[in-house]
């Protein structure tokens, strides 16, 4: 999935000016704004007991237009894409009123409108901080975002300009888990003095090309479960281990085997070789 940021900029003479820098993998590429540049460095701290991710996306805006004697050029917004699905956006500033809204949003991303609450002079840089959450939508075992005491899986982005350098991406997870990373790349884990697991980059080149894939799991966690059917006329125990946030699973799995085994002892038409699965 590619990540989109649109910058607009206004000029003091009230002509307005359209930029466009981008964002990565997958979606339709644009031509990259020249005159105002997005840079960040993002934190996904994971939070497993409450089913979500916190982003904090600490964002450089530039304006790199130089005024001249007759105008005065200034930017007050940009346009950023997201992670689909994610929600509770805060944007902060040292100075003014900033403001950010769902510009649109889809299966593939969330464009947001970050309005700068100040106009950014030529020349100058703002200094913002974009908050959200990932939050696990529940539902199916199988589904790809998954955020809980048991089991975590979500996509990591990195955000900024095309082919502007310098952004970075960093993820916290509790201790206790065992993570697996794809893709990124990420480097890691080093350890926090609280325990907490830390993966990340350096300062990326193309960080719209960015995306990595976090998965972990917290061993040890499994509750077991005893039931039994019959299979050909023979009990047969089943002890079934099960994630204590995932009932669904162990329901259907339960299911399943109860019902299951034994057609398959008839279809095959001999005796169980065991007395516990």
């Amino acid at each position: 999935m590619s990540r989109l940021a649109r910058v607009g900029a206004s000029v003091g003479l009230g002509i307005a000016i359209a930029l466009t820098a981008i964002g990565p993998v997958a979606r339709p590429m644009l031509a990259a704004a020249t005159t105002l540049t997005i840079v960040t460095k993002t934190t996904y701290d994971v939070l497993p007991d409450e089913n979500r991710v916190a982003v904090t996306a600490e964002i450089t805006a530039t304006n790199l237009r130089r005024d001249t004697a007759t105008r005065h050029y200034y930017a007050e917004k940009a346009y950023l894409a997201v992670l689909p699905g994610t929600s509770n956006f805060q944007l902060k500033a040292p100075s003014g009123k900033p403001s950010v809204k769902v510009n649109s949003e889809g299966a593939t991303g969330t464009v947001l409108l970050l309005q700068f609450g100040s106009q950014l002079g030529a020349g100058k840089s703002l200094a913002m901080t974009l908050t959200f959450d990932i939050e696990d939508p529940g539902g199916a075992p199988e589904r790809p975002l998954r955020i809980s005491p048991s089991l975590v899986a979500f996509q990591a982005w990195a955000f900024g300009s095309d082919g502007v350098a310098g952004s970075t991406v960093r993820v916290r997870l509790p201790a206790g888990y065992a993570p697996v990373i794809g893709r990124g790349p990420l480097s890691g884990p080093s350890t926090e003095p609280d325990g907490h697991l830390v993966f990340e980059t350096e300062a990326l080149p193309t960080p719209e090309t960015f995306v990595a894939d976090v998965f972990a799991d917290r061993p040890g966690v499994h509750l077991p479960e005893n039931r039994s059917t019959t299979v050909n006329g023979q009990t047969v125990l089943l002890m079934i281990r099960f994630w204590p946030d995932d009932p669904d699973w162990r329901i259907r799995v339960t299911d399943l085997l109860q019902r299951g085994l034994p057609a398959l002892g008839a279809a095959i038409g001999i005796g169980w070789p065991s007395a516990q699965l």
